[in-house]
Parts: structure tokens; sequence; C-alpha cells
């Protein structure tokens, strides 16, 4: 491992990995001396001196944690981000669960394993030794426990009893055949599993199918003896039994006659065979398009549009679609499937899907992505793993009468309805994506384009499509705005402001503004940026935007700054107005503008208004970042994107002297076609040259910017966490 304090050789968490992800992150924390902190063992201390140190390394631990995890996992542990005490136990609650069900699904993955073809004995025994670590992982305390407990001379943990009735109780589980699955995935969601609960399960399960099987001998009774009592020839016409299959003196307690026995009677043997063909008449009709079984749900108010033919499965071990429609990704992938009746099929592909949820009359804005999801075309219906939800991405079921619940933290965010067949449909829609790029594919409104413009005033966005003021600004709908925007009140709202009149310049350069923002309490990432430092020219309004890690990096900025802007625009820089900053008063930075001629103008003491422009560059710049990041539901950390795209948009969208900022500074208007509303879910095209044969031609990810030194976009993978240039 390198000097570094980002933990770079932890793999990030999955829904898989724990073990070794828990194993490097404890190398990790050893190694920095944080393990102890992590198991709330090294507590804050009293003494103030002491606390600054502990705080940041509470803060290095919690960064290590959130930086080595995916997002399936960082949505369990968002609002306790800054303890990485709850963090860890969160994690190991989700992933190393110690209940009896987790344990036995452990031991049956271990007890099933096979040999493939392609891996030859030392990766098979690599294998087998990687599920008997999660074995004894999920045990309440390890079997070495027992010589402790000999020497306290009491029982405690886990014992060699408890692990031969665990074992018993597995073996229980595993003899049950399919048409008892309904058992199996009951008894596994139940917390305590003891021989007790099996054995009075067994018996329950027995008595109801004794009086099922009591209660069609019943309607047997009833409905047959007509069908055969008959003078004519049908087709329900059975010969007398023979001599072999008669009992003489015997009574048929099925048909009430004599000479044989309810085994030997053809009359009961006929009308099971008509029995079973009924019932297997229903369940072809229960099979067949979910929208029978929608239109009988129990909930009528519910919309046609929230009505999907996701069916929640208790019983389906992994996520499976036959719609191809529904994948936004979808690699090639050839699994074997086991069909519940013995029967095999094959899936043909795996990527994810995009659900939103109806919750309380309306749809959620907070999307659910399954992950993973194999594509079986021979599938009769689309079936969600219930268990595999539970225990993969920690989500809690409730069950009522009515309906199915998805928690998750104790919020709810899902639900199921379930029909008079009790059967499970969860309740919202599949987004479909049709075009797997970073192409929009929304329509295109005043909404809209009020959120691509980093959240630009409703009349300021008119203005620009009245006067015709930039390029590539379409609209698909005219319909009005909500003059209501959420993200904009929580970024935007302030007090009445102060206004003092004043002169501007009218060329370019002759006079522009500088400020430093900060610091900010998150780093930027991956910027590690504390600070911004805000160029406005005067005349044009342009503003150039620096992200700083400290102080110290002012100067080098500002000579970039100036540097290309002379180059741009072809004037020379005349006047620079600051408000006497430390950053903008050393040494360096006199003699630096000495030598290039600058004049420095300095505000007078507690007077921020004759550095207004900047300061009034700052808060919108505050505003659209707030709201940017409100808007995508991204962490503070990525304030550093929503920053600079919040510059770029502004810069070709506020009005200054009936033209845009850019169009004073370039001479030409914007296009603003290639503008996208941050945050928002992006598809980003794989080059063939980065990709093999049967890798997926995309990889999914979150727009957050536009580059400076090239077209296209920025997007951040939430997998990989990088950057992604890209222009499709």
């Amino acid at each position: 491992m390198s000097n570094s304090k980002e933990p770079t050789s932890v793999p990030v968490l999955s829904k898989d990995n724990y073990p070794a992800w828990s194993r490097k992150m404890k190398a990790y924390f050893f190694l920095h001396n944080l393990y102890e902190l992590v198991l709330g063992k090294d507590l804050k201390p009293t003494e103030t001196d002491d606390q600054p140190k502990w705080i940041r390394r509470q803060r290095q631990a919690a960064a290590a944690i959130t930086m080595s995890i995916d997002e399936t996992n960082a949505i369990h542990i968002d609002d306790i981000s800054d303890d990485p005490v709850e963090m860890w136990k969160k994690l190991a609650s989700i992933h190393n669960n110690k209940s009896a069900g987790t344990r036995f699904n452990a031991m049956d993955s271990l007890f099933g394993v096979t040999k493939e073809d392609s891996e030859d004995l030392a990766e098979l025994m690599t294998r087998i030794n990687g599920l008997l670590q999660h074995v004894k992982q999920l045990r309440p305390m390890g079997i070495n426990g027992l010589l402790q407990r000999v020497k306290q001379l009491r029982p405690m943990g886990y014992t060699i009893t408890d692990l031969d009735d665990e074992l018993a109780i597995m073996a229980m589980l595993r003899a049950l055949p399919d048409d008892y699955r309904h058992l199996h995935s009951l008894l596994l969601c139940q917390t305590n599993i003891t021989r007790e609960v099996i054995k009075e399960a067994f018996r329950a399960e027995d008595n109801h199918r004794r009086h099922e099987q009591r209660s069609q001998a019943t309607a047997l009774r009833v409905t047959t003896p007509n069908q055969y009592r008959t003078n004519g020839p049908s087709h329900h016409f059975r010969p007398k039994p023979s001599a072999t299959g008669r009992t003489p003196g015997a009574l048929c307690t099925f048909w009430g006659k004599k000479n044989h026995t309810e085994a030997q009677c053809f009359a009961k043997a006929d009308a099971s065979r008509r029995l079973k063909h009924e019932a297997a008449c229903v369940a072809d009709t229960s099979t067949g398009p979910a929208t029978a079984h929608a239109t009988n749900a129990s909930n009528p108010s519910l919309p046609s549009l929230a009505r999907s033919d996701l069916n929640a499965d208790t019983g389906a071990t992994r996520t499976m679609m036959s719609d191809k429609r529904y994948f936004t990704t979808l690699c090639p992938s050839v699994r074997t499937i086991k069909l519940a009746n013995g029967e095999r099929i094959f899936s043909k592909g795996e990527g994810d899907i995009v659900f939103q949820p109806w919750i309380d009359g309306s749809f959620s804005p907070n999307l659910i992505t399954f992950p993973n999801v194999l594509f079986a075309p021979d599938l009769e219906s689309n079936l969600v793993s219930v268990l595999s939800m539970a225990r993969n991405q920690g989500y809690e079921i409730r069950i009522n009468p009515k309906q199915m619940e998805f928690y998750i933290d104790n919020k709810l965010r899902m639900t199921a309805r379930i029909d008079e067949n009790c059967v499970a449909y969860l309740d919202g829609r599949v987004l479909m994506s049709k075009k797997a790029n970073a192409a929009s594919t929304v329509k295109l409104d005043r909404s809209l384009w009020h959120r691509r413009l980093g959240h630009y005033h409703h009349e300021g966005v008119d203005t620009l499509i009245r006067q015709n003021l930039v390029h590539g600004l379409k609209l698909d709908s005219n319909a009005k705005p909500d003059p209501i925007c959420a993200p904009c009140i929580a970024g935007k709202q302030t007090r009445a402001p102060h206004t003092t009149p004043a002169t501007h310049a009218t060329t370019p350069l002759d006079r522009v503004f500088i400020d430093l923002k900060g610091p900010i309490n998150v780093e930027s990432i991956p910027h590690r940026a504390k600070y911004w430092m805000a160029m406005v020219d005067d005349a044009s309004n342009l503003v150039t935007l620096s992200l700083l890690h400290s102080k110290d990096g002012a100067l080098k900025a500002f000579r970039e700054f100036h540097k290309l802007a002379e180059n741009q625009t072809g004037q020379r820089l005349v006047h620079l107005r600051d408000d006497k900053g430390g950053e903008f008063s050393g040494k360096e930075f006199d003699q630096y503008c000495i030598s290039a001629g600058i004049t420095r103008e300095r505000t007078i003491v507690a007077t921020p208004e004759q550095n207004g422009r900047v300061e009034r560059a700052n808060r919108w710049i505050a505003e659209g970042t707030i709201a940017k990041l409100t808007e995508a539901n991204l962490p503070p950390s990525f304030w550093g994107f929503a920053a600079l795209s919040t510059v770029h948009e502004f810069n070709r969208a506020r009005v200054h002297n009936g033209k845009t900022p850019y169009e004073h500074w370039h001479g030409k208007a914007p296009s603003v076609d290639h503008l996208r509303a941050f945050g928002c879910l992006a598809y980003v095209f794989v080059p063939k040259s980065q990709r093999n044969a049967l890798d997926s031609h995309t990889e999914k990810g979150i727009f957050v910017g536009y580059p400076s030194d090239r077209p296209g976009w920025v997007f951040w993978n939430l997998q990989t966490r990088k950057i992604i240039h890209s222009d499709s």
C-alpha cells in the first residue's frame, strides 16, 4: 500500500464481497491507527487541545469508508456519513447479518458448490475456502470460543450443539420439494429459526394439506355421482372393476358402493383427473397477461400507469425479466434458470432496470435501480426476488393482507399490491431507456431549460427565447412552468439587497473584480478544493471560476486567467479590484501586477458593496450550487462540479446590456443545445478501443458538468468513482 491516506487498494464494497472488503478495511485502519476509533473504543477526548486531532482522524475514517463503497451501499449511510462507528456497524448489519436464515443460505451455498468447467482444482479449493470463511463470519461466536466458555464455566455464544441444530434444520429445509418452496421462503424470513419453530411449521403445513385433501374429496363426492349415473353412453363411462380390481363385501367410502375400496374406485380416479385438469386451466389463466391481475387488484384507486407487471416473488433467487424493453443496460450472459416445475430455461443477458415507485398517490422522485437482472425471454412473467432485495440491498419487508411494503431505514421506498390470487405486483412503473447514450429523451419545456440553465429565473429564460439571444434553445411544449421551484428556494432565498449606484466599464478587461470564497467545510471531489476564486469582467459580466485547495494557489490561478483573457479578447487588463484579502496582498501578487502594468483598486474596509460585482457573483454561484446539489440529491462533496457548471450555464444565459456575457466576450451568440440538467442519469458510449467484444457499449454515470478544454460533457462513474469525458 502506498503512503497515501486514501484506501486505494481496498476493493469497492458491492453486494457479494463484504468479507474481502472488511478484511482490507481493517488493514487500512490498522495502518493508520484508526481501528479502535472505528470500533468506538477510542472516544472523543475531554481535553479541548486534543479534540481537533481526534476529529480529523474521525473524518479520515468516515471518508475512507465512503470512498470504498458503491452507490447501492451509500444510500444506507447517508444520514450517518460523519460517524465512522455507526457506518461500520450499519454495513456489517447489512452484509454480515448473523441471523439463522443468513447462515443457512451461506451453508447451502457451501454445500452446493460444484466444479465449473473453466476452473482448476486449486481455484475450486479457493472458492470453497472463501465460502467457508463467510459461514464462519456469520456465527455469533467462533468454535474456538469453547475454550473460553470452559474456563468461565458458563454457556455463552455459539456452541457445537447450536451447530448440530442448525445442520439438522438446514437438512430439513433442503429436503423440501418445489411445491413447498413457499414454506421454505417463509421460514428463512424468520429472525430466529429453531427446531421447535420448524416442527410447528411442518405440523401446521401437514394439517393444512390434509384439510385441503378432505375438502377436495368432499367436493368430488358432491359433484361426481350425477355425472356417472346415466343410462346412455358417454365419455365418462367406465367399465365395472374386473375381478382383480374388486374386493367382495368391501364398501367404497367415496362412491358409496360395495365390492370395491376407495383405492380401487374408477369414479374417484376419473374425478381426480378432471379436477387436476381444471386446476391446470386455472393455473394457465393466472399466469397469463399481467394486466388481468392488475385489473382485479385490491387497490382499485391505483391508476393504470402505476400497475406494473413486476411480480414480487418470495421464491425467486434472482430478479428476472422477460421483456427486453425494460433494460437500461444489457450485457450478454448465459445462465441456467431452474423453474418451480423442474424445467430449465436459459438467460440471454444481464443488466439494470430502473423503477419509479408509486407512493402516497403519486410517482416517487426517488428511483430504484434493480442491478444484475437476468434477461430470460422464455420466462412467462417478470419476477422480482424479494429475498434477494432483503439480503443484498438491505430492504425490510412487511406484509399485510393488502400489500407488501419495502422499507430501508424505516422509510417506505416501495409497495406491492396483492391481488385475489395472492400474487403481489409492484406499484409503479419501469422507466424504459430507448437510447443508451448521453442524448436527452425528455420533452424540452421551460421547466427543463430553467434547470439546464442553472436554475436561471423564468423571466430570463423567456428573454433568451423571445430575443433569440442563444442558439439551440428548442421548446417541445409551451406549458407554463411551475412558479415555485423548491431547489431555487433552498439555494436563493436572501434578505433585501443593499444597492449603490456605480459607473461600469465599457471595454472588456478594463476592470476585473476578484474575490476568494472559503474555506468550504467539505473538499470537492476529485479536485480536493476548499476554495473557489471568482473573477468577473465589469464590461461583459463574464465570470471565470477557479477551484483552489488553499489560498496559496490564488496567484497561479490569476496568472492563468490573465494570459487566457488577454489572448481571447485582444485587450489588456487595466484595473483589478479586490477586498484587500491576504491572498491578494502578498509581495508576489503585488510584484506580478506591477510588472504586468495592472492598477490595483482596493475596497474600503467593511464596504463589500464596492466589490459588488464579484460579491453578487459569489452569491448566485452559491445559490446555483445548492440548488443543483439539492435537486440531484448528491452529497456536498460534488460542490466543485456544481459550481463550475453553474458558471458555464450562467455565462450563456444572464443577459447584460442586451447580450449574454458570452457574446460580449467572444463576439457571437452562444449555443445552449449541449446543456443538460445537473445530476441526471447518463449512459456514456464506450469507444471500441476500450472494451472487449462482448462488453457493453455503454457505462452508466451521472452528468456533472462541461470540460473547459474540449467539447462534450463530464460524467461521474458511480461504480469506479472516476471522471469520464465524452461527447456521446
